[in-house]
């Protein structure tokens, strides 16, 4: 396994009230021995909250796109089901709200679309969204969630439904 010590540096011109201002430098970036620049800011594009390595989500997940490729507006993309489960079925109501993220924390400052399903055992459907230019956020909620421990098997997780995300910017 490697380790690496990454160590991130900012060079910020800080102007006196009387020079007019200065242009930043380009980030450095040092990972071990070797120094990479970057011209622009660092900006943090896509965000998933609530999702399992595997694939599955509890009663909640949110996916957030903070840029796209030249700012462009797109398509959000959701989809969601049980095909991993082929135990009893337990239906779950299902409620995707897609908008524009609060402010701070998590849900949404103002919702664009809203939709509604009951997902059930080895089923799937995808959701798109005609998507603004970001930010924009997408929030999953299923109730009620189900543990598979309930019918016999080892894994205790609450589980809602499978889920996967995307944003799809227009070409």
């Amino acid at each position: 396994m490697h380790h690496f010590n990454t160590t991130f540096v900012r060079q910020v011109a800080r102007p006196k009230t009387h020079n007019p201002p200065r242009k930043l430098r380009p980030i450095q970036i040092a990972y071990a021995n070797d120094i990479s620049r970057i011209e622009r800011s660092l900006r943090i594009g896509r965000t998933t909250d609530g999702v399992y390595g595997d694939g599955w989500m509890g009663s909640e997940a949110q996916y957030s796109v903070f840029v796209s490729p030249g700012d462009r507006p797109g398509r959000m993309v959701v989809t969601l089901g049980r095909t991993g489960w082929g135990g009893t079925d337990v239906p779950g109501r299902v409620k995707i709200s897609f908008g524009r993220p609060a402010a701070s924390g998590r849900g949404l400052a103002e919702v664009y679309g809203l939709r509604l399903w009951v997902v059930h055992r080895l089923d799937q459907r995808t959701f798109a969204f005609a998507a603004r230019r970001p930010p924009l956020r997408v929030v999953v909620e299923v109730n009620p969630t189900f543990s598979p421990s309930q019918f016999g098997f080892a894994d205790t997780r609450q589980l809602g439904a499978q889920v996967s995300f995307s944003f799809q910017p227009k070409g």
